[in-house]
Formats: structure tokens, C-alpha cells, sequence
């Protein structure tokens, strides 16, 4: 067991849109797909940016049904190893927080639709590896966000009980995931996607407030609107 005065033990994190600012990237790499397997084609760019949430596997088999799923991989993984990282950034004050909860013993693990191999050339590129205490791709799990299979497995890993465990992330996916899996669920506002049309126990603007929820218990500014309401 944890420190009582705290709200938590384990954190799962979701990587894209939470964990690195990935938004950018991800429309350069859809325009790079668009002009190789849909020439002249391109969606709207709020539409391009919630691709980051689901597999590979779905908006593949949405956006390009008539190529074989090993042909895109490979083309969007070539792309990623050259740019990715270029193209992709931290957020203000994440480090830090990350750091003081490591140092505090809470858990911290990632579970993403995106494979393993790919995370880990982020965190390394980005120096968060250090932070994590567990790692699940979509390879390692083989069913993907809203599926909880991934969640479920990262509390039977770091052994912390779902009511002391949250999940967040930016996404509907991992709101989802969350609550399937019977843990908190604390959603991060700062997505260009906007906000899922989903309730979830708690909402984030900044790295801050997630750092003084999870060491303090301390609520964000809209933990205490909803509260007042």
C-alpha cells in the first residue's frame, strides 16, 4: 500500500497527445500517406489530428482500404524514424512533474496504440524513459485502447489496486479504456482534437495541476468548477 494522504499509486499514461505533442508530426505523416496512396486527397485537419487515438490498424483500413496494411506500415514507420522526433515536443512543465512523481514512488506506466519500438525511440529522444517503470505497446498487448486488456495487464505489473491507479490521456479511447478497466480516468485538456464527449473523474489544463493532484490530492481549477456546480 501507498501513502494514504495521496489519491494514488500507479499512473497509466497514454503517450500521443498526453505525454509528447505529437500533433504536428502525425498531420505531416498523414499528408506524406495522402500523396503516396490517395493523390489529390486530402480531410479536413481536425480530422487528420484524431487520427491519434485509434490503431494504426483502424484508420489505415478507413483512409487506404485497397493497400495492404504491411505496405502502409512500412512507408508511415520510414517517415516516423526520419521526422518524428523533429516534429514532436514535450509540454511545458512536464519533466518536472514527471520527476517529482517518480520521486514520490508512485507508479508510472504507458500503455499506447502505437507499437513498442516507436514509444521507446520517443521517450529516449525526449529523456522519459527514466520515468517509466513499464511500457505496453499495442504489439505487447495485442488489443488496443478502448479495449482495456492493456490497462488491466499495467495494474497486474506494477501490482497497484484499481482505485488507487488513473489513467490519462486525451483521448475518448483512453477515458474508455479507464473506465472498462474500473480505475480513475483524468483527462488532459490541451489536445487540438478538443474534448471527447465523454465524462471523466478528472480534467487537467496543465502539467502543474496534474502534479498537485497526484502528490497532494489537490483538485484543478475544473475538479472544483464541476465541484461548485
Amino acid at each position: 500500500m501507498g501513502d494514504p494522504l495521496r489519491p494514488v499509486d500507479g499512473i497509466v499514461w497514454d503517450l500521443d497527445g498526453t505525454l509528447i505533442d505529437s500533433d504536428l508530426y502525425i498531420v505531416l505523416n498523414y499528408v506524406h500517406m495522402y500523396r503516396q496512396f490517395r493523390p489529390g486527397y486530402f480531410p479536413h485537419l481536425r480530422e487528420i489530428i484524431n487520427f491519434s487515438g485509434p490503431t494504426l490498424e483502424e484508420v489505415f483500413g478507413r483512409e487506404f482500404p485497397k493497400v495492404p496494411f504491411e505496405t502502409l506500415w512500412e512507408e508511415f514507420r520510414s517517415f516516423s524514424k526520419k521526422y518524428e522526433n523533429k516534429y514532436c515536443r514535450i509540454y511545458d512543465g512536464e519533466q518536472a512533474c514527471l520527476k517529482t512523481i517518480k520521486a514520490a514512488g508512485i507508479k508510472q506506466c504507458i500503455v499506447s496504440n502505437k507499437r513498442h519500438d516507436p514509444i521507446m525511440d520517443n521517450l529516449k529522444a525526449f529523456g522519459l524513459e527514466q520515468y517509466m517503470d513499464l511500457v505496453l505497446g499495442l504489439d505487447d498487448v495485442g488489443k488496443g485502447k478502448p479495449d482495456p486488456t492493456g490497462v488491466i495487464r499495467a495494474l497486474e505489473m506494477m501490482k497497484t489496486a484499481p482505485g488507487r491507479t488513473i489513467i490519462i490521456g486525451d483521448s475518448l479511447q483512453d477515458i474508455q479504456a479507464g473506465q472498462r478497466a474500473g480505475i480513475k480516468t483524468g483527462l488532459v485538456t490541451w489536445s487540438l482534437k478538443g474534448l471527447p464527449n465523454i465524462v471523466s473523474d478528472h480534467e487537467f489544463d496543465t502539467y502543474r495541476e496534474i502534479e498537485e493532484y497526484l502528490t497532494d490530492g489537490k483538485p484543478s481549477a475544473r475538479d472544483k468548477e464541476f465541484a461548485s456546480k
